[in-house]
């Protein structure tokens, strides 16, 4: 993660998302505030969302900011839930940053886990690529009412150190709930590839305080 790269995650769900496409959407504010009518999916980076609330016909441009979740309906009723949330990456012993991104909940539980899932452009210098464009998914890992955090990425690029920088993330994570998690990645007798899933299901097994 960069503040000097400008990364736009766009989230697709293929069976869901069409290319500028307007769907049927609940906006749900920080406020409590309720409105409904349609918009686009959301993109990460962008500071406003385009929406028309039901019984008008004038666009609105509507501060992300302001939004706690989206929640998306398509011509079969079928829902999709995107929330807005601020989560924590760890780079080295220092003092942890933090973003906001647009992520989706695919488990719930004493640690709960959300994705994104996009496609980075890449910068380019003199019409020469300085970083390619690349596919992106993200996991985040929130332990109870915690800040997420960023636990697990899949490039498709090749990233250096990689295991080194995930080792931190979890370390940092589960280093004061689940030592020995950290333990047992470390020495490679947890793995898993592209899902970092294992992780909560050992953390479920020894270590949540709910069993």
């Amino acid at each position: 993660m960069s503040k000097n790269i400008k990364i736009f995650f766009i989230f697709f769900i293929i069976s869901f998302f069409k290319v500028n496409a307007q769907y049927n959407t609940t906006l749900y504010y920080l406020d409590g505030s309720i409105k409904n009518g349609k918009a686009g999916a959301v993109i990460n980076g962008e500071p406003k969302l385009n929406f028309i609330e039901n019984g008008q016909s004038k666009k609105e441009k509507i501060k992300v900011e302001y939004l706690a979740k989206v929640v998306y309906q398509d011509e079969n009723n079928e829902s999709l839930t995107i929330e807005r949330k601020e989560f924590l990456y760890h780079m080295g012993d220092r003092k942890p940053k933090s973003e906001f991104n647009w992520m989706i909940k695919i488990h719930s539980g004493e640690v709960s886990v959300y994705t994104s899932s996009g496609f980075d452009p890449g910068i380019t210098v003199n019409g020469q690529y300085r970083i390619t464009p690349t596919n992106v998914k993200d996991y985040f890992f929130q332990y109870k009412n915690e800040k997420p955090e960023l636990i697990y990425f899949i490039s498709s690029n090749i990233v250096l150190n990689k295991k080194k920088i995930i080792t931190n993330f979890i370390k940092h994570f589960f280093e004061e709930i689940c030592p020995n998690l950290v333990t047992n990645y470390s020495s490679n007798k947890i793995s898993f590839n592209d899902n970092p899933m294992p992780l909560i299901n050992y953390y479920e097994k020894n270590c949540s305080k709910t069993n």
